[in-house]
């Protein structure tokens, strides 16, 4: 990971988020409320406090001026203050964790074998359930395939619940990117899991049920992550994106049980 060899000697003394204070914006991200890839680099963003502007693209994700920083037409992308831009959330988290580590909460837990867990867990997460979690939003070729989406997402949950401590964390004693990389994404499988397939990721893990009852209480910046991408879902299940799918709710999916979460 960027930055791990120079925090090590770092000083133990952290100032807070004083970032807020200067009047010069630190960067730019660009992001979509429902995009959990993006949600996680706000989540860095809004728990340090770090004075960037958050920011939807520029007449859309294919415009000129949107591709000019993010040539793949995707989100999120991150601005430098110099102008030099990147794209790829870790990396985005990766540089804000770096250029921001005197700035708590750090995001990097104590020893150099959990941090290694901590970016383990990242990469199960994005190369077993978030490369497979257009399984449960987008067409399919056929039911089948949507079926192996959903089962190697399964899959995926099931090795971060054998790595997960619970303690209250992913990983150690603090708050870090595995939490950040993970709980930006429980708001998908929240919303989408129980209503349309029947299945609660929390079921059969026990370890991500309690980790994720400590996370939806974590902080009021948790909560605000959380929130912006359910609520982003609800509006694409009221303008029909499941129904045109030919995806219907679950016959005894209870709403009270998947709700918003409240600000602690």
């Amino acid at each position: 990971m960027i930055g791990f060899q120079n925090l090590i000697g770092t000083s133990r003394v952290r100032r807070k988020a004083a970032v807020m204070n200067s009047e010069d914006s630190c960067g730019t991200l660009t992001w979509l409320p429902v995009s959990n890839y993006s949600a996680r680099c706000r989540y860095i963003i809004l728990k340090k406090g770090l004075n960037i502007k958050i920011e939807e693209p520029t007449n859309g994700m294919k415009s000129p001026e949107h591709l000019a920083v993010s040539p793949f037409g995707q989100v999120p992308c991150f601005q430098m203050e110099n102008g030099d831009a990147m794209i790829e959330s870790l990396a985005i988290m990766d540089y804000l964790i770096d250029r921001y580590s005197d700035v708590e909460p750090r995001f990097l837990p104590a020893t150099p074998e959990l941090r290694a867990r901590a970016r383990m867990i990242c990469q199960v997460h994005d190369f077993h359930c978030g490369i497979n979690q257009g399984a449960m939003y987008r067409a399919m070729n056929s039911p089948a395939d949507r079926e192996v989406g959903l089962e190697k997402i399964r899959k995926g949950l099931d090795v971060i619940e054998l790595y997960c401590e619970a303690s209250p964390f992913m990983v150690g004693d603090d708050l870090s990117i595995a939490d950040v990389t993970v709980f930006a994404s429980s708001a998908f499988y929240v919303f989408m899991l129980p209503r349309f397939f029947g299945w609660d990721f929390r079921d059969g893990r026990p370890k991500l049920a309690k980790w994720f009852e400590y996370m939806r209480q974590e902080s009021p910046e948790a909560a605000e992550v959380f929130n912006t991408v359910f609520k982003a879902l609800a509006a694409w299940e009221k303008n029909g994106r499941w129904e045109r799918l030919g995806i219907q709710r679950v016959p005894s999916f209870v709403e009270a049980e998947h709700e918003l979460i409240s600000s602690p």
